[in-house]
Protein backbone atom coordinates (compact mmCIF):
# COMPACT_ATOMS: atom_id res chain seq x y z
CA UNK A 1 0.00 0.00 0.00
CA UNK A 2 1.52 3.36 -1.02
CA UNK A 3 0.32 6.47 0.40
CA UNK A 4 2.29 9.07 -1.47
CA UNK A 5 4.16 9.17 -5.43
CA UNK A 6 7.14 10.40 -3.68
CA UNK A 7 8.44 8.76 -0.30
CA UNK A 8 10.83 10.17 2.04
CA UNK A 9 14.22 8.28 2.56
CA UNK A 10 14.53 6.44 5.93
CA UNK A 11 18.40 6.42 6.12
CA UNK A 12 19.78 3.02 7.73
CA UNK A 13 23.27 3.84 8.98
CA UNK A 14 25.37 0.89 9.92
CA UNK A 15 26.80 1.98 13.80
CA UNK A 16 24.77 4.46 14.15
CA UNK A 17 20.99 4.65 13.41
CA UNK A 18 17.77 4.78 11.42
CA UNK A 19 16.57 7.55 10.72
CA UNK A 20 15.51 9.08 14.40
CA UNK A 21 15.94 6.41 16.07
CA UNK A 22 19.79 6.30 16.71
CA UNK A 23 22.30 4.09 19.15
CA UNK A 24 23.25 5.19 22.44
CA UNK A 25 19.59 6.70 23.23
CA UNK A 26 17.90 5.81 26.67
CA UNK A 27 14.11 4.23 25.95
CA UNK A 28 11.93 7.59 26.24
CA UNK A 29 14.69 9.26 23.40
CA UNK A 30 13.91 6.31 21.34
CA UNK A 31 9.68 6.31 22.16
CA UNK A 32 10.02 10.41 21.79
CA UNK A 33 11.66 9.30 17.78
CA UNK A 34 9.03 6.48 17.52
CA UNK A 35 6.47 9.00 18.40
CA UNK A 36 7.50 11.78 15.69
CA UNK A 37 6.78 8.46 12.87
CA UNK A 38 3.54 7.95 14.33
CA UNK A 39 2.39 11.49 14.08
CA UNK A 40 4.00 12.83 10.87
CA UNK A 41 3.33 9.20 8.75
CA UNK A 42 0.57 6.49 10.21
CA UNK A 43 -2.17 9.48 10.57
CA UNK A 44 -4.85 8.72 7.91
CA UNK A 45 -3.62 5.46 7.17
CA UNK A 46 -5.24 2.04 7.66
CA UNK A 47 -2.09 1.11 9.87
CA UNK A 48 -2.65 1.50 14.16
CA UNK A 49 0.96 1.20 16.38
CA UNK A 50 3.02 0.57 13.51
CA UNK A 51 5.60 2.10 14.30
CA UNK A 52 5.60 1.49 18.05
CA UNK A 53 5.18 -1.91 17.21
CA UNK A 54 8.13 -2.32 14.55
CA UNK A 55 10.92 -0.75 15.79
CA UNK A 56 12.48 -3.81 17.66
CA UNK A 57 15.20 -2.17 19.73
CA UNK A 58 17.58 -4.09 22.33
CA UNK A 59 19.19 -2.31 25.54
CA UNK A 60 22.64 -2.73 27.02
CA UNK A 61 23.19 -2.71 30.55
CA UNK A 62 23.19 0.98 30.77
CA UNK A 63 19.76 1.53 29.21
CA UNK A 64 21.30 3.16 25.92
CA UNK A 65 19.81 1.16 22.71
CA UNK A 66 22.86 -1.08 21.40
CA UNK A 67 20.61 -2.61 18.66
CA UNK A 68 17.80 -1.58 16.18
CA UNK A 69 15.91 -3.67 14.02
CA UNK A 70 13.28 -1.99 11.13
CA UNK A 71 10.86 -4.77 9.25
CA UNK A 72 10.51 -4.30 5.46
CA UNK A 73 6.85 -3.25 5.70
CA UNK A 74 8.74 0.32 6.54
CA UNK A 75 8.56 0.74 2.81
CA UNK A 76 5.06 1.42 2.61
CA UNK A 77 5.93 4.81 4.11
CA UNK A 78 9.52 5.40 3.02
CA UNK A 79 12.56 4.46 0.89
CA UNK A 80 14.34 2.83 3.11
CA UNK A 81 18.36 2.69 2.12
CA UNK A 82 21.93 2.12 3.21
CA UNK A 83 25.22 3.49 1.35
CA UNK A 84 22.75 4.52 -1.53
CA UNK A 85 21.27 0.67 -1.52
CA UNK A 86 17.52 0.11 -1.57
CA UNK A 87 17.44 -2.28 1.07
CA UNK A 88 14.45 -3.96 0.68
CA UNK A 89 13.65 -3.66 -2.88
CA UNK A 90 16.82 -4.70 -4.32
CA UNK A 91 17.53 -8.73 -4.41
CA UNK A 92 19.63 -10.11 -1.63
CA UNK A 93 22.02 -11.68 -3.17
CA UNK A 94 22.39 -8.15 -5.20
CA UNK A 95 22.86 -6.35 -2.16
CA UNK A 96 24.98 -8.71 -0.40
CA UNK A 97 27.45 -7.87 -3.66
CA UNK A 98 27.36 -4.27 -3.39
CA UNK A 99 27.53 -3.92 1.02
CA UNK A 100 30.41 -6.44 0.63
CA UNK A 101 31.98 -3.73 -1.53
CA UNK A 102 32.05 -1.54 1.59
CA UNK A 103 32.73 -3.97 4.01
CA UNK A 104 32.72 -8.16 4.35
CA UNK A 105 30.44 -9.83 5.64
CA UNK A 106 31.35 -11.84 8.39
CA UNK A 107 31.36 -15.41 7.15
CA UNK A 108 31.82 -17.33 10.70
CA UNK A 109 28.43 -15.57 12.00
CA UNK A 110 26.59 -15.11 8.59
CA UNK A 111 24.76 -17.67 6.92
CA UNK A 112 22.63 -17.68 3.80
CA UNK A 113 19.57 -15.99 5.95
CA UNK A 114 21.39 -13.79 7.82
CA UNK A 115 24.36 -11.58 6.78
CA UNK A 116 26.28 -9.68 9.45
CA UNK A 117 28.86 -6.81 8.82
CA UNK A 118 30.02 -6.74 11.99
CA UNK A 119 33.01 -4.35 11.26
CA UNK A 120 30.06 -1.41 10.36
CA UNK A 121 27.58 -2.37 12.64
CA UNK A 122 24.77 -4.22 10.49
CA UNK A 123 22.51 -6.79 9.69
CA UNK A 124 20.25 -8.11 7.07
CA UNK A 125 17.67 -11.22 7.98
CA UNK A 126 15.37 -13.25 5.63
CA UNK A 127 13.26 -15.69 6.95
CA UNK A 128 13.77 -18.05 3.91
CA UNK A 129 15.95 -18.00 0.86
CA UNK A 130 14.52 -17.55 -2.66
CA UNK A 131 16.69 -17.73 -5.89
CA UNK A 132 16.21 -17.93 -9.60
CA UNK A 133 16.89 -20.97 -9.33
CA UNK A 134 14.10 -22.01 -7.12
CA UNK A 135 11.66 -20.62 -9.55
CA UNK A 136 12.46 -23.67 -11.30
CA UNK A 137 12.08 -26.28 -8.55
CA UNK A 138 8.77 -28.43 -9.41
CA UNK A 139 7.59 -27.72 -5.61
CA UNK A 140 7.46 -23.72 -6.68
CA UNK A 141 6.14 -24.68 -10.20
CA UNK A 142 3.11 -26.29 -8.32
CA UNK A 143 1.79 -23.87 -5.98
CA UNK A 144 -0.63 -20.88 -6.57
CA UNK A 145 0.02 -18.10 -8.56
CA UNK A 146 -0.67 -16.36 -4.63
CA UNK A 147 1.51 -18.36 -2.49
CA UNK A 148 4.28 -17.70 -5.78
CA UNK A 149 4.13 -14.21 -4.77
CA UNK A 150 4.85 -14.74 -1.03
CA UNK A 151 7.75 -16.75 -1.63
CA UNK A 152 9.29 -15.12 -4.05
CA UNK A 153 9.21 -12.35 -1.28
CA UNK A 154 12.28 -13.82 -0.16
CA UNK A 155 14.11 -12.44 -3.12
CA UNK A 156 14.61 -9.61 -0.37
CA UNK A 157 15.40 -9.35 3.02
CA UNK A 158 12.75 -8.90 5.44
CA UNK A 159 14.60 -7.29 8.22
CA UNK A 160 17.45 -4.62 8.81
CA UNK A 161 19.49 -3.55 11.84
CA UNK A 162 22.09 -1.98 13.05
CA UNK A 163 24.13 -2.59 15.98
CA UNK A 164 26.61 -1.62 18.02
CA UNK A 165 28.89 -4.74 20.00
CA UNK A 166 31.09 -7.01 18.99
CA UNK A 167 30.47 -9.73 16.10
CA UNK A 168 31.89 -12.41 19.25
CA UNK A 169 28.37 -11.91 20.39
CA UNK A 170 26.52 -13.55 17.59
CA UNK A 171 28.38 -16.38 18.39
CA UNK A 172 26.16 -17.41 21.15
CA UNK A 173 22.50 -17.24 19.21
CA UNK A 174 23.78 -19.25 16.35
Amino acid sequence: MEFNKEKDQLIIEPGIGIGKVKLGMTQSEIEEAVQYYKKNYEAGTNYFDFFEHSFKVEYDANGKAEFIEIVAEFEDFFECTCYGLHVFKTKADQLISALNEISKYSQDVSDEYQYIFGDIGLNLWRPSVFTEETRQEDWFQEMSQENQELEMRYFYFQTAAVHSYEVSRYKDFI
